[in-house]
């Protein structure tokens, strides 16, 4: 029972206007109420304390109650739809988690209010399954009474809103505080794969890309926060043991900048796994950051060659090339990290990437484009972390050829039959598009006076010569590289610049362009430094 002296703090931090109001999240306020005017402020203290045992607690620490007049407007969208749990009093405002980036996660208030009104989440989207606007919809040829318990209207006529894609829009407000910042999807099923990246500088604030993947500097993070539990020498667990002779701790993760990734797993699965799984398990997490934004970032700020500022893959880290880790949190059990040799290799030449911003337009949408984009920024990144000047020169042309050849018509045709799909993306006029595709005939199958294959790319391929000896010059190779980086960027922007579209769509405006039509401008499509660009042919 709540005592006068714990009413009347509540009602002490409240400010009552005699209209229907809002009881609305500002950063640290994580119950929702919507008042009616004859409710008098002793009734609303007394819903929030029955309703939530820890509500009076949190309050006294960081909670500020704000009244809003329905006038007004919260800086958030919300549902507008209310379920009635009193009706001497008080209602309920249900407000979409997935907006509430600030609030904090898991309101038991708000979730027990949820329970009285026999209200449940949607399985699909997360969002709050309810019956009193959709009534109409019950009986056929909707029969959404078949799936009320289950589904929100919407999923049910599947024109709801998909996690996923929802989730690729919406960035958070990194703030440090992981369970502030990310509060928005833990309702959905997410969890956080923490990752540190070696050769990766940043400022002093951190960086958001696409489905909420965000890097935060060294020290950013508050890791104490999440409540992680330390590898432990008397553990039984082979995996456990590993994973802490890998030296992956809490000391080692402040010191490198971390990348924040939302994923779905199964906790009890991952605690029980093997230390092989864990290191699969890093792997594949690295590979979805790439997929999702670090394919994109390589490409837009590193150059084919030189490597100086190629950054390391996410979970590398720079005190121990061998190894590699990952901090995996669930925000009700708490953080576990994991670490091994998970990775075969990591560049050592020059410092690596200082990473800059990158407007979230720019990067690739969904669509038969878009898909084919993913695919072709995943080579480019294979292809600038090679060894070799022979095996780069390699890759880039056939780099090229899949470029050449994205239709499934266009496929498993001679380099000499595609090429003129490449040069009319970089071509001005008649005269430049004859001195291009020599110099692609150069590059590939030239021959002499005498008919003797004498192309780079059959010298390579076909007699096993390598670049460093037909091209001795290093500034040479590079203006070469610069060249090739040409090439395939005034394919791949224009790629990406139609990402959302069909495959039957974009042939209409790739074939606009004509044989020889206006290059694409790149002049501003990588925010890489300037390179002198002396003796490139194009």
């Amino acid at each position: 029972m709540t005592s006068p002296d714990e009413m009347q703090y509540l009602i002490d931090r409240c400010t009552f206007q005699s209209v229907k109001a809002v009881l609305f999240s500002k950063t640290d306020i994580d119950t929702v109420v919507l008042v009616k005017p004859n409710c008098s402020l002793e009734q609303v203290a007394t819903f929030c304390v029955n309703n939530d045992a820890s509500a009076l607690e949190r309050l006294k620490v960081k909670t500020d109650i704000v009244f809003l007049s329905p006038t007004k407007h919260p800086r958030t969208p919300v549902d507008r739809h209310s379920y009635l749990l009193d009706s001497d009093f008080v209602e309920v405002l249900l407000v979409p988690p997935l907006y509430l980036v600030r609030a904090k996660p898991h309101t038991q208030a708000l979730e027990n209010a949820i329970a009285v009104c026999g209200i449940t989440r949607c399985k699909q989207c997360g969002f709050l399954c309810g019956t009193e606007l959709s009534s109409q919809y019950w009986h056929p040829p909707v029969n959404y009474s078949a799936g009320v318990d289950e589904y929100c209207l919407g999923c049910w006529l599947d024109c709801g809103p998909d996690a996923t894609s929802t989730r690729h829009h919406v960035l958070v407000e990194p703030t440090g505080d992981l369970i502030v910042d990310y509060n928005a999807i833990f309702h959905l099923g997410y969890r956080l794969a923490i990752l540190p990246v070696a050769r990766l500088e940043l400022g002093s604030a951190p960086i958001c890309f696409p489905n909420m993947i965000c890097f935060y500097p060294p020290g950013t993070i508050d890791l104490e926060q999440l409540l992680i539990r330390s590898n432990s020498e008397g553990t039984l667990r082979l995996a456990e043991h590993s994973s802490l002779a890998s030296q992956i701790n809490e000391k080692v993760l402040s010191t490198h900048p971390l990348v924040v990734l939302p994923c779905r797993f199964d906790w009890d699965d991952f605690c029980n796994a093997s230390h092989k799984a864990h290191l699969e398990f890093i792997r594949s997490l690295s590979e979805i950051i790439d997929d999702e934004c670090f394919n994109f970032i390589r490409y837009r700020q590193c150059h084919i060659e030189p490597i100086d500022i190629l950054p390391g893959r996410p979970g590398q880290i720079n005190s121990n090339h061998m190894m590699a880790g990952a901090l995996l949190f669930d925000p009700e059990k708490g953080g576990q990290i994991i670490g091994g040799d998970a990775f075969t290799h990591i560049v050592t030449r020059g410092l690596g990437l200082p990473l800059e911003p990158i407007d979230c337009t720019q990067f690739p949408r969904f669509g038969e484009v878009g898909n084919f984009v993913k695919h072709v920024l995943s080579l480019y990144s294979q292809l600038i972390e090679a060894n070799s000047s022979t095996t780069k020169f390699v890759q880039c042309l056939t780099l090229l050829e899949v470029l050449a050849s994205a239709e499934e018509s266009e496929r498993f045709k001679a380099f000499k039959n595609t090429k003129k799909n490449i040069v009319r993306y970089a071509t001005n006029d008649h005269n430049e598009y004859k001195r291009i595709m020599t110099r692609m005939i150069a590059l590939t199958g030239l021959k002499d006076e005498s008919g003797k294959n004498i192309g780079y790319r059959t010298e390579i391929i076909h007699f096993g010569k390598r670049l460093e000896s037909l091209i001795p010059s290093i500034n040479e190779r590079e203006n070469l590289f610069r060249e090739l980086e040409n090439y395939i960027k005034c394919v791949l922007d224009h790629l990406i610049d139609h990402s959302e579209m069909s495959w039957e769509d974009y042939k209409v405006i790739r074939d606009s362009i004509g044989p020889y039509g206006v290059a694409p401008d790149t002049s501003q499509s990588s925010t890489a430094p300037a390179q002198q660009t002396d003796d490139i042919p194009f």
